[in-house]
């Protein structure tokens, strides 16, 4: 019984931090007083919707647009190491996937385009034609490693919208073009935040299974800090490195870790349902969990050393 309640508050927890996320972002990419104004008023009925299952708002979604890396860093937590065919995501498909979403009614306050290094995704410019016209996501960050500077003219013309903005990776010397990268988006007035150089990476340990007991998978799950909706080939993750390990098939996908956009065979009115328990019921531990070491006694890894090339 107690179980069960302790689930509930979690899950009202979730459900409210979610609506706590979208306005604060609401409020501060609105210029104008008055929107502003009418958008805390309208803050009860928002509020009434989610937890009425109404309105479904993510905070926080990475979409893979890309498995293509120029480094090959040494627990790349996204697993770029271990992909020896890398490909990049269908322009066709990667909208395909935010379309269903934006077809429901989702909100989702950041979506974070990732790889890879996305500054490699040859359909850039056109994705981010389409995110832009997307009143429901709130902003787009581009994940970059410093390594690339911006080549084309229309891509550094659609940067200039205050929606998208840059995360500037910093590892040293790997990094060659950090600061001619952030000069140029200075000159262009698009936004960026520069990583800081000084942190150390997580290392996740390798993809033997763990011979831990329900409790400690559970535990783990609740004090792990690195869970980020993933969003690859069509289905959406609780956890990035799930996204990866099933997408290598070092770990099995299981049904309950993921939602499947792309199922045509699914109403959009279930789908929203299925969305709405993702988003916002207590997950106790997913299977990725069972492979990984986050949230236990964690070994810390240098940022950005490569791997030699073989």
């Amino acid at each position: 019984m107690l179980y069960r309640i302790s689930i509930f508050f979690k899950s009202q927890k979730l459900k409210l931090m979610s609506i706590r996320t979208i306005i604060l972002s609401e409020l501060k990419h609105e210029k104008s007083f008055v929107k502003k104004i009418i958008l805390i008023l309208l803050i009860p009925f928002k509020i009434i919707k989610v937890l009425c299952g109404k309105e479904v708002i993510i905070p926080y979604v990475e979409l893979v647009v890309t498995t293509f890396c120029n480094l090959k860093c040494q627990g790349c937590s996204a697993l770029m190491e271990h992909y020896k065919n890398p490909k990049h995501i269908d322009l066709e498909d990667n909208i395909k996937s935010i379309k269903r979403l934006m077809d429901l009614g989702i909100s989702i306050k950041s979506l974070r385009l990732l790889g890879g290094e996305p500054l490699c995704y040859p359909k850039l410019y056109e994705l981010l034609e389409y995110l832009q016209k997307q009143d429901k996501i709130n902003e787009v960050a581009i994940v970059t490693n410093g390594t690339m500077t911006l080549k084309d003219e229309k891509l550094i013309n659609i940067l200039k919208d205050n929606k998208f903005w840059f995360s500037i990776s910093d590892y040293g010397e790997v990094s060659k073009n950090f600061n001619n990268l952030i000069n140029q988006l200075k000159e262009n007035n698009i936004r960026y935040v520069p990583q800081s150089s000084s942190y150390e990476w997580v290392d996740y340990g390798n993809f033997e299974k763990r011979n831990r007991n329900e409790k400690e998978y559970i535990l783990q799950y609740n004090k792990c800090t690195h869970r980020r909706n993933s969003l690859l080939n069509g289905k959406l993750f609780h956890c990035f490195r799930c996204s990866h390990a099933t997408n290598l098939k070092f770990v099995s996908l299981i049904k309950k870790d993921y939602i499947d956009l792309f199922d045509e065979n699914i109403s959009n009115k279930k789908l929203k349902k299925q969305l709405y328990k993702f988003i916002y019921k207590y997950t106790p531990y997913i299977e990725s969990c069972k492979y990984c070491d986050c949230g236990f006694n964690l070994n810390m890894l240098s940022r950005g050393k490569q791997n030699e090339k073989k």
